[in-house]
């Protein structure tokens, strides 16, 4: 019996490491074909760094995109739940979200999206609608 939960914890450890490694050789396939594309496409050395730049901080931030996506297939209580122990630290310095139901603030986080700019990238202009 003992072994028995010895093989599960290694093998559950393992699917996991698994999974993490798939991810990193993805990103570093993407940036390989990144370097490929620059290379082919005979861009300037610092538009090139920008570029991985962009790719290294949209690969730290892809959780964000996989949090969401694990929100939407959960039950409404669970999300509610997840949703609101995730976003209270934000939410609650945003006065816009203070006195209104756990209820709405996690239809508001499920409402919203997520973009990833390049570091010192301009997002919005002067005069420009929001």
């Amino acid at each position: 019996l003992g072994a028995y939960f010895f093989g599960y914890i290694v093998g559950s450890i393992t699917a996991i490491l698994t999974a993490r490694n798939e991810r990193e050789t993805q990103f570093y396939q993407l940036m390989d074909e990144l370097n490929s594309f620059s290379d082919s496409q005979h861009l300037p050395q610092d538009l090139r760094g920008q570029l991985r730049e962009y790719f290294r901080y949209s690969h730290q931030t892809a959780d964000t995109q996989m949090v969401h996506q694990l929100l939407k297939k959960m039950s409404p209580q669970l999300r509610n739940a997840v949703a609101q122990h995730i976003n209270s630290g934000w939410m609650t310095g945003v006065s816009f979200f203070n006195g209104i139901s756990h209820e709405l603030c996690t239809e508001f986080s499920m409402a919203m999206t997520s973009h990833t700019f390049a570091p010192m990238e301009l997002v919005i202009s002067s005069g420009e609608l929001a």
